[in-house]
């Protein structure tokens, strides 16, 4: 460490020439290092303060004040980097800089980063359900699962949601309508959806010019088709709409015979739904710019 008096050699012997010259050299070699800033100082001169450990490099502006550079480190640390609780990340890899920055990515797999205009959290862009195998029904009357399983929305979210349901059954001559709804815990503020609905007497694959339509605002069952006796029935249901959601719970897609039609349906393999969050409840929800 060393710091000269001033920045001039004054007119002397050369011996004490030569003992100012050392001190200025060695001021400079150290970049005037020193617990405290150079007596003597120009512009743009370089210090290091060896106040605090580690130490940091300082530089002075014209204005006279001294302005720092970084911390002289194992690994320098450039002056001025914002806090990870403010945005930075102090990280040296690209890997651990995600890691300070994102929120935690611990059983978050498939999910995508989302803001609500304030925060950013994980969430599913898409909550998409396909079916791999035949599900069986039974022969009842009351609300059935579509595809077996529910799946659990966000309290005060606004979903989009779409599917298609392929049902089929071979046997029993009672007539009977299909309904569609959905059960589950979950709580809504509303709900509308609709579709196409096309029923033939034959297996798949199917054809109708003039498949029937529906339109409901509630998630309890609404009849979506016309009655009909034939043993063998083949319904082709594709559905859209939106749902607000209250509270948080489980939301299942549901079909209701109006009566037991003496054989159960089943949701073919390949069916499915999906719902997509487009904004929070309680206002209107908009992507792009609408005025």
């Amino acid at each position: 460490m060393a710091q000269a008096s001033d920045l001039t050699i004054d007119n002397v012997t050369f011996p004490a020439f030569r003992t100012e010259l050392n001190d200025k050299l060695a001021a400079l070699f150290s970049q005037n290092s020193g617990t405290s800033a150079p007596a003597a100082s120009v512009a743009y001169q370089w210090w290091v303060d060896t106040s605090t450990s580690p130490p940091v490099l300082k530089i002075r502006n014209a204005a006279g004040s001294w302005i720092s550079v970084g911390t002289l480190d194992t690994v320098f640390a450039p002056a001025g980097l914002t806090p990870i609780a403010n945005g930075g990340t102090g990280a040296t890899t690209a890997s651990a800089a995600l890691t300070a920055l994102l929120p935690s990515q611990t059983n978050n797999a498939n999910k995508g980063l989302f803001s609500d205009g304030t925060t950013a959290s994980w969430k599913y862009g898409s909550l998409f359900y396909r079916l791999g195998a035949n599900v069986v029904g039974t022969n009842v009357t009351t609300a059935q699962s579509v595809f077996g399983v529910g799946v659990t929305l966000a309290a005060s979210t606004v979903y989009a949601f779409d599917g298609l349901y392929l049902l089929s059954k071979t046997t029993g001559g009672t007539s009977h309508s299909i309904g569609l709804g959905f059960g589950g815990t979950a709580t809504i503020n509303n709900i509308v959806h609709s579709g196409a609905v096309t029923v033939r007497v034959v297996a798949l694959p199917l054809f109708d010019a003039a498949p029937e339509t529906y339109a409901s605002n509630q998630a309890a069952n609404a009849q979506v088709c016309a009655a009909d006796a034939s043993a063998t029935i083949s319904a082709a249901i594709m559905l859209r709409g939106t749902v607000s959601i209250n509270a948080a719970g489980t939301f299942i897609p549901q079909y209701t015979l109006s009566a037991a039609p003496g054989g159960a349906y089943t949701t073919l393999a390949g069916s499915f739904i999906n719902f997509r969050p487009i904004g929070s409840a309680g206002t209107d929800n908009f992507e792009g710019t609408w005025t």
